[in-house]
């Protein structure tokens, strides 16, 4: 590969209609394999490394966890890595890459673990992937859920547990790549973001965070908001989606009717939110609203 590369280079060097085209490379995320890949001595030659910064669980994990984590969580047995372990403390630290030769990878699929509900617990099942335009049909079934520590979204079954990438998972990894200086993202793949509508809402985010693009317009408003009593403590909300171009929604709760505060934000097509820890004997009231990067 060194001379392969080293070869091209010199190649198109001698030729000024190939002297500016440029090699680019896609990188696994872990020493487990790039231990191969000389990347010491490709840097000078190589554009950009794209890291491959996902699968970091799956069917061969002994235990469930995230596709593709911002940040390694404390709680994952395995230790299995995250997107800053392979860009800042593998690529970046350990093998001296420059930030401006490393592209953070962001998959537009993910996986379903069965007989399992949220992370990090044992697992002997096979996971399947799904794509994410085939996971946001499924989100009415399920409970997001906003890791905070790994800064990644899930879902959660009664009895499946899903690892996805959503548009605030898309955003959060934007923005740790212009906080690093990184030449930029990269996605796997395409037309796995497009849904049924043609809409696009993992590119217009990604789109929106690093070039200042995006959707042209505000989402239209969701409708029919119903607040339901399960026990002393959870107020269960739904709503309806009447968009198809939202990064996701944003509720705020009040005390008095006035005076809002923003307690949670879900993805893109979720329909629901359990509101929990509540005092009894309280009356709260609820606003949801969606939003993108033209608005709300």
């Amino acid at each position: 590969l060194n001379s392969l590369v080293f070869e091209l280079k010199e190649h198109w060097a001698s030729s000024p209609e190939t002297e500016n085209l440029q090699v680019s490379m896609a990188n696994p995320a872990s020493d487990w394999s790039a231990s191969f890949i000389d990347v010491e001595f490709l840097e000078p030659y190589v554009e950009w490394f794209g890291i491959m910064t996902y699968d970091y669980h799956g069917s061969w994990s002994d235990h469930t966890g995230h596709l593709s984590p911002l940040y390694l969580d404390p709680a994952d047995p395995g230790e299995c890595g995250s997107l800053d372990t392979s860009i800042e403390g593998y690529y970046h630290t350990q093998r001296g890459v420059a930030y401006e030769k490393l592209v953070a990878g962001i998959p537009f699929y993910g996986k379903k673990f069965p007989k399992a509900t949220e992370p990090y617990v044992p697992n002997k099942f096979r996971a399947t992937d799904y794509f994410y335009n085939e996971i946001v049909p499924m989100m009415d079934d399920y409970t997001y859920v906003w890791d905070e520590v790994a800064q990644v979204s899930y879902l959660s079954g009664s009895n499946s547990f899903i690892t996805f990438n959503d548009a605030a998972s898309c955003e959060a990894t934007c923005e740790y790549a212009k906080g690093k200086g990184l030449k930029g993202v990269m996605v796997w793949e395409l037309s796995q973001n497009e849904l049924d509508d043609g809409s696009q809402p993992l590119i217009d985010a990604i789109g929106e965070s690093m070039l200042g693009g995006g959707s042209p317009v505000p989402p239209a408003a969701p409708s029919n908001l119903a607040a339901t009593a399960v026990a002393s403590s959870q107020i269960n909300l739904t709503w309806d989606d009447n968009s198809s171009n939202e990064h996701g929604f944003r509720i705020d709760r009040s005390l008095d009717g006035s005076s809002f505060t923003q307690i949670a934000e879900t993805g893109a097509g979720v329909t629901g939110y359990p509101d929990t820890e509540l005092t009894a004997e309280t009356t709260y009231y609820y606003r949801v609203y969606a939003f993108n990067g033209a608005g709300d």
